[in-house]
């Protein structure tokens, strides 16, 4: 092995195929073959890491040199998608909701499972998605008990979906994009109020779907830009938070990522994800398992953070400074 890593041309190619692959990870074509392998964009970077043991065990320093740059540029941008906190903010003073996402079309145990995920987190707020007219009534019958004010639209195809809250919605609508629905709560925060957007997009499977969550993800961005209050977006959207077209969606609407990492234990990518204003602060970010350590659901905390109260009362006595 040594031998063959000595030769010049060798370690040339190896080189151009983990700089390749580094750039292809960063800027995704909108091909579908490389759309799916950027999903394992994580395992690849944990892979260029091992490469990098690898090489320096057989004295390689130019491969070895590569790997870990290649490494560190992939953790630089995975981090800048992600939530940029290493540590999430302390606890403050200011109004907070918990709140809990779930595909109950990925529920194995039916509604005894989802029933003990809500007394784990016991959210203010839990959203729904894949709601068939079967969870509807479970909805309305069981669920009411604890979220007497909610926002149900029910399908028979993967569309259907819910807000449901404990305390009052202060606004409750639906928009859609084409036949799908999307649903707009408000709900209140010691006096001030939050925005609730909960999204279902089609899996981008090629360019065409991809151009089609790309126009969907902008009429969600032209609805949330007719609001100046704080918003908080969530769902099943269907594509890793790295990937362009979600980075795209960000930066135009300035939202941030409630993310900091995920831990990949298989090929199994999560594809749900809450996204909020900077006015906001995540305090708490989970990624639930069920006992086959298979993904569930999201669960967040956010507050509004304390310079925004400093903000609103300097706006507030400006008249005094005058």
């Amino acid at each position: 092995m040594n031998n063959i890593l000595e030769i010049s041309w060798v370690q040339s190619v190896i080189s151009a195929l983990l700089i390749a692959g580094t750039i292809l990870s960063i800027f995704t074509p909108e091909w579908e073959f490389a759309q799916f392998t950027s999903e394992f964009t994580v395992h690849y970077m944990v892979g260029l890491l091992g490469l990098g043991l690898l090489f320096l065990s057989l004295n390689a320093p130019r491969l070895l040199f590569i790997s870990f740059a290649c490494c560190a540029s992939l953790c630089i941008f995975l981090k800048n998608a992600s939530n940029s906190h290493l540590i999430l903010p302390d606890l403050n003073l200011e109004p907070k909701i918990s709140i809990a996402h779930v595909n109950v079309g990925n529920i194995e145990n039916g509604f005894e499972e989802l029933d003990l995920f809500i007394n784990e987190y016991d959210p203010d707020i839990l959203s729904l998605q894949e709601v068939t007219p079967e969870w509807g009534m479970y909805i309305q019958q069981e669920l009411r008990k604890i979220y007497p004010h909610q926002n149900v639209h029910v399908r028979i195809d993967p569309y259907g979906m819910a807000l449901l809250s404990k305390s009052s919605l202060s606004t409750k609508d639906t928009f859609n994009y084409g036949s799908i629905p999307n649903l707009m709560s408000g709900v209140m925060m010691g006096g001030r109020e939050v925005m609730i957007f909960s999204s279902y997009l089609y899996p981008p499977l090629g360019k065409s779907s991809t151009e089609t969550s790309k126009e969907h993800l902008d009429v969600i961005s032209s609805k949330l830009s007719t609001y100046k209050k704080p918003v908080i977006s969530l769902g099943d959207f269907n594509m890793v938070y790295w990937s362009n077209v979600i980075r795209d969606f960000r930066n135009e609407t300035k939202l941030l990522n409630s993310r900091r990492d995920f831990t990949p234990l298989g090929f199994r990518i999560p594809h749900d994800h809450i996204f909020y204003s900077p006015k906001l602060e995540c305090t708490e970010f989970k990624e639930h398992r069920n006992e086959n350590s298979e993904h569930f659901g999201i669960y967040g905390i956010y507050q509004f953070k304390t310079q925004q109260n400093v903000e609103d009362i300097k706006a507030a006595l400006g008249y005094l400074e005058e």
